[in-house]
């Protein structure tokens, strides 16, 4: 990989890392909560599964994100097993993460309403920030995601045409 990135992919380098830390933190809390509680009602084990599940795949996405920056950008075009990891990661991590940001606007709008007087636990006072980072930095990931696929597509297209072109002149 190129040592000197451009702006836009080191912002997008930066945002994946920040992304994978809030998300482990949730993931955190989350271990310590099955942890903690001896019995669960069916519903609410097939809740914290699902989420879990959902945090798991968008650290995922953005772990795979990080790979193809270090390991194909400019010019490498990754295999088709991996564009397909891609884009099935991409997709589960959007559904997750519009579910995720209508429960984070939610849960914000409460504790404003409360005044943040009431008594909150300490996992609350943690996880709601960590689940507004995730919930802010979802967008752009997935933008500059898709963006990064694109551009070394068409960087591993130009240089093809380079060559054959220079063949054409030999």
């Amino acid at each position: 990989m190129n040592n000197k990135l451009p702006f836009k992919w080191q912002l997008f380098r930066a945002l994946n890392y920040l992304y994978i830390i809030a998300d482990l933190g949730i993931l955190a809390i989350l271990a310590d909560r099955f942890t903690n509680q001896s019995y669960y009602s069916p519903v609410e084990f097939l809740s914290l599964a699902i989420v879990t599940t959902g945090f798991l795949i968008l650290g995922s996405n953005c772990g795979i994100n990080l790979f193809i920056l270090y390991k194909y950008y400019p010019d490498q075009l990754p295999s088709k097993a991996i564009i397909k990891w891609t884009i099935t990661l991409l997709v589960l991590s959007i559904i997750f993460a519009a579910f995720l940001f209508f429960v984070t606007t939610a849960l914000v709008i409460e504790a404003i309403d409360r005044g943040f007087n009431d008594t909150i636990n300490i996992k609350q006072m943690i996880a709601l920030p960590l689940l507004s980072i995730i919930s802010l930095t979802s967008l752009p990931v997935f933008l500059l995601q898709v963006a990064l696929r694109k551009l070394i597509r068409w960087n591993y297209n130009a240089g093809i045409d380079q060559f054959l072109e220079a063949d054409n002149h030999a």
